[in-house]
């Protein structure tokens, strides 16, 4: 796949990505004990919601999911607003993060060989069948050059190493980071770990 700009505002991307970080709380800036990374962004409130996006979790309707996805974000959103709690982040905490390299991901459900290599590598933040968490999800959009739809999701820094270990073990190359120039936004490339990454 080529590495062309996708198709997505990128204030759009800023909201979504900042949406995410209020609902993550603490776990937007820390990292939580390794034996809680599994559901530490797997949410009880939302798992009902994300199920409904992506049945058994499989990439068979990707029509259907682009539809859901949005119904999910306006329930994250609003379950967030519900809480009665302070901001804890600003449009600009936001900005920065979309700007931070290994913040973004994409991911191609249809893709994916579910074979379960990136769960152990990961510490299971993507979980057998190649899903980040669902707490991290922004929405669904067409990958470069019209090869299919992806789902991009928000990456926390504490998770990007674990995300770029999942990468190197994907035989599929169904991941992929997303990374922000000239104001858009850029696949990376498909099944290439971040280059700097240690």
């Amino acid at each position: 796949m080529n590495d062309d700009y996708l198709i997505l505002p990128r204030s759009d991307v800023v909201s979504l990505v900042l949406d995410a970080m209020e609902w993550a709380g603490q776990f937007a800036r820390e990292g939580p004990p390794a034996e809680s990374i599994v559901t530490a962004l797997r949410s009880s409130d939302l798992a009902s919601v994300a199920a409904l996006v992506f049945p058994a979790q499989s990439g068979s309707n990707l029509e259907t999911a682009r539809v859901r996805i949005h119904d999910f974000v306006q329930l994250r959103k609003s379950l967030t607003e519900s809480r009665n709690r302070r901001t804890l982040f600003r449009i600009s905490d936001a900005e920065q993060e979309t700007n931070r390299a290994q913040s973004l991901l994409l991911f191609v459900p249809a893709w994916s060989l579910f074979d379960g290599a990136a769960n152990p590598v990961s510490d299971g933040f993507i979980d057998d069948e190649y899903f980040p968490p669902w707490d991290t999800w922004l929405t669904m959009i067409p990958c470069s050059g019209g090869q299919g739809n992806g789902l991009l999701t928000w990456v926390p820094e504490w998770a990007s190493p674990l995300v770029n270990g999942a990468i190197q073990v994907d035989p599929a190359n169904c991941l992929c980071w997303v990374r922000s120039e000239d104001d858009r936004l850029k696949e990376h490339e498909w099944g290439k770990p971040w280059p700097d990454a240690g």
